[in-house]
């Protein structure tokens, strides 16, 4: 297990959060962890919705979703800025 520093926000809240991503995780798993700190504190839960990831290229970016089956460690860089959206 590799640690990856990352910033992230989800796309319905307005605070930038940093966090720390397991290189071993899928990106699915990467985003249920973050999830955790907004999901039902400061966004609410969406039944039958899940959370996906998109790695912005800057700040006027709406992001490229990433494959929720690979690995953070292959997609995800160090200091990476992440929005968690619902898919």
């Amino acid at each position: 297990m590799a640690a990856i520093p990352v910033y992230f926000l989800h796309e319905e809240d307005f605070v930038w959060i940093p966090g720390i991503l397991d290189s071993e995780d899928t990106v699915e798993q990467a985003a249920q962890k973050l999830a955790q700190h907004v999901v039902g504190l400061r966004v609410q839960e969406r039944p039958g919705k899940r959370v996906g990831i998109t790695l912005l290229e800057d700040s006027a970016s709406e992001g490229t979703l990433l494959d929720p089956h690979r690995k953070v460690g292959e997609t995800i860089e160090p200091l990476s800025v992440l929005k968690l959206v619902w898919i």
